[in-house]
C-alpha cells in the first residue's frame, strides 16, 4: 500500500512526520517494557514482526498509491498493546519500504496509513468493547478481532482516498469507480484473517494475548 513521495501533498507530508514523531514518543513512554524483559515475550514480538514483513511484501494495486495488502495490525495490538504495536509495525514499515525510490520521503505518511491509523482504531475499539460489553471470549474474538480488522482496513482505505483527492493526485470520481468498489473484498478478508488468528490464540495460546488478560482497571 505504498504511496510514492511524488503523490503526497507537501503540507500533508510534514503533518504526517509530526504525527509519527509524537506517536513514537507517546508509545515509548507508555510501552510495557517490563513485560518485554522475558525472553519468550521478546521472541514472540520479533517473530510477529518478521511475519508482518513477509505479509506486507505481498501487495496488489490498481494504480500507483492505490494498493492493497493485509495489515494484521489489529492482531499486533491485541497481542502487545497499542504502544508496542506502533513501535513494532513502524519498524516493519521502515524495513519494507527502505531502499524503495522515494521511500524515505514518503515514510511518515505510509506509517500513518498502515500503522498509526489501524493501530489506534483497533485500540480504541478494544477499550470500548472491554468497557461496555461483557469480557467474553466470543465478544473479544469477533468484535475486537474480526470487526476491529474490518474497521482498520476500511479507515486506511478511506484516508488514502481522502489524501490523494485532497492533493488532486486522482479525482475522487476515478477512485470511487476504480478503487473503492474493492472495499468489501479488502476489508472483509482483513477481518477474517485477524479474527482467525485471534481465535486460534484464544483457544491454544491465550498467554500470547496481552489484552485478553489485561486487568479491569486498565481497560477504562
Amino acid at each position: 500500500m505504498f504511496v510514492p513521495a511524488e503523490l503526497i501533498p507537501h503540507s500533508i507530508g510534514w503533518m504526517a512526520w509530526l504525527m509519527w514523531i509524537l506517536a513514537i514518543i507517546a508509545a515509548t513512554i507508555t510501552a510495557p517494557w517490563h513485560a518485554m524483559r522475558m525472553p519468550q515475550r521478546q521472541h514472540l514480538f520479533f517473530a510477529s514482526l518478521l511475519g508482518l514483513v513477509l505479509l506486507w511484501r505481498l501487495e496488489a494495486g490498481v494504480a500507483p498509491g492505490l494498493g492493497f495488502h493485509f495489515l494484521a495490525v489489529t492482531t499486533l495490538v491485541l497481542m502487545f498493546g497499542w504502544s508496542l504495536a506502533v513501535i513494532g509495525a513502524s519498524l516493519v514499515e521502515i524495513a519494507v519500504i527502505w531502499g524503495v525510490e522515494g521511500g524515505v520521503e514518503a515514510m511518515a505518511l505510509n506509517v500513518l496509513l498502515v500503522v498509526l491509523l489501524p493501530a489506534t482504531i483497533s485500540a480504541l475499539l478494544y477499550r470500548l468493547v472491554m468497557r461496555y460489553l461483557p469480557h467474553d471470549p466470543f465478544v473479544y474474538m469477533f468484535v475486537c478481532g474480526f470487526f476491529g480488522g474490518v474497521l482498520a482496513a476500511a479507515a486506511t482505505m478511506f484516508l488514502r482516498v481522502g489524501i490523494l483527492a485532497f492533493g488532486e493526485t486522482y479525482s475522487y470520481a476515478r477512485m470511487a469507480a476504480e478503487y473503492l468498489p474493492f472495499l468489501p473484498l479488502y476489508a472483509f478478508p482483513e477481518g477474517v484473517i485477524n479474527g482467525m488468528i485471534i481465535t486460534v490464540m484464544v483457544v491454544l495460546r491465550p498467554e500470547w494475548l496481552r489484552t485478553f488478560h489485561e486487568p479491569p482497571a486498565n481497560r477504562t
